[in-house]
């Protein structure tokens, strides 16, 4: 037995047969079928997260300013990667954006910030939910930042006054 008899048995031409039809569903879904199809941006952009590593990688972190020059080229509203709408203009905010929406983040996000289980990566809305309630009392009305307002005028007026440092543990 050949290597050319390897290559062409179907136990090669399946799976080979089986990547080009996925490949070719990609394809036709994310340049036509796709809920953001309609919007303008790069066609391999809509095909390819490649396209957004090239930016980020290989030109070292220059995609934020590729899409400003996307913007310049395609208006406001521009398709940056085959999930991703780029929004320059304000005021198109508020018909994509919702308020108070109960959704899930992508998975692959949750890894680009470099810690996945932390409160702002967490992929999954009911364990950000819960997350987030550890941290609710801080961002509760202005008037529960009184007391660490006032701490704070007084340190600060102890300092003015004694032109000495904090006490240990007040760094």
């Amino acid at each position: 037995m050949t290597i050319t008899d390897l290559m062409t048995g179907p136990s090669v031409t399946i799976p080979i047969l089986g990547l080009l039809l996925w490949t070719s569903y990609l394809i036709i879904y994310r340049l036509y079928l796709s809920p953001i199809a309609k919007f303008p941006g790069p066609k391999l952009a809509a095909l390819t997260r490649w396209y957004e590593f090239y930016y980020e990688v290989i030109l070292q972190g220059q995609f934020t300013f590729h899409i400003d020059h996307l913007d310049n080229i395609y208006g406001p509203i521009v398709r940056i990667t085959p999930e991703e709408l780029h929004i320059k203009d304000s005021d198109y905010w508020e018909e994509f954006y919702q308020k108070n929406i109960k959704a899930d983040k992508y998975e692959w996000f949750a890894g680009r910030f470099g810690h996945i289980e932390s409160i702002f990566t967490t992929p999954n809305y009911a364990v950000h939910r819960i997350r987030r309630g550890a941290l609710n009392p801080m961002y509760m009305s202005s008037a529960s930042l009184m007391p660490a307002g006032d701490f704070a005028l007084r340190s600060v007026e102890v300092f003015k006054t004694t032109n000495r440092g904090f006490p240990a543990g007040y760094s």
